[in-house]
């Protein structure tokens, strides 16, 4: 949910600097590639780094809260291991999730064009 409200989002907010691309000779599709674009870079910057949070806090953490039945350290210690295949399952999941919501956002982005150049005269 929280992805679609940001991509919805972004497109209000840049809903009067896609009307001037659009004046300036960008067509309706252009516009709609570049927002789509711009989201999947964002989703995907976004899945990658808190992919390697996540690992890293595990890493870091894993060693510190295991403990044996008499609360010691265990000997040797534990080496953190990733099952990677959901975890990217995950990544590769909300990464789509993302693209969808994207594209659905850009599909509609002909109506706020169009409506973001009504209300720039407005403005004036």
């Amino acid at each position: 949910m929280g992805v679609a409200v940001d991509v919805s989002a972004t497109a209000r907010r840049r809903a009067g600097e896609l009307a001037v691309l659009h004046t300036l000779g960008a067509g309706h599709r252009l516009v709609a590639r570049s927002l789509l674009a711009e989201q999947s870079f964002l989703a995907g910057m976004g899945v990658l780094v808190g992919l390697a949070v996540g690992v890293g806090v595990a890493a870091t953490m894993a060693p510190l809260v295991i403990l044996t039945p008499s609360a010691d350290r265990p000997d040797p210690p534990p080496l953190l291991s990733v099952d990677w295949v959901p975890v990217l399952g995950t990544g590769i999941g909300l990464l789509a999730l993302a693209l969808a919501f994207s594209a659905a956002v850009s599909v509609s982005v002909r109506r706020r064009l169009t409506a973001a150049h009504l209300r720039a005269g407005e403005a004036q």
